[in-house]
């Protein structure tokens, strides 16, 4: 869990850098390790957000493409309903369009 959200008094151990597209993570050696990935998501994002960004990758799967979608957040932060929307419009635009 990211400490010093919660109202603790610790330093946090995650720290989100949205301009570079990278979360950073203090590891058990205090040192800052840092992920990039293609595209990070702040709170203030909608579900219809994550599924513009997204609409590239889910259709080209149909072309042979492997293609992962990783969610990261925080317990109850909105993860699996998010997901869930994804998967339900990725079908709906799939079928309909039939890319």
């Amino acid at each position: 869990r990211p400490r010093g959200v919660t109202g603790d008094r610790s330093d946090p151990v995650l720290r989100s850098r949205d301009e570079e597209c990278c979360l950073e993570f203090l590891n058990k050696h205090g040192e800052w390790k840092r992920y990039r990935f293609d595209r990070v998501f702040g709170e203030q994002s909608t579900q219809e957000d994550v599924y513009m960004e997204a609409t590239s990758l889910i259709r080209s799967v149909m072309a042979g493409t492997d293609v992962t979608i990783f969610a990261y957040g925080q317990t109850g932060s909105g993860k699996t309903h998010t997901m869930q929307h994804l998967n339900r419009k990725a079908f709906e635009d799939l079928f309909t369009y039939g890319v």
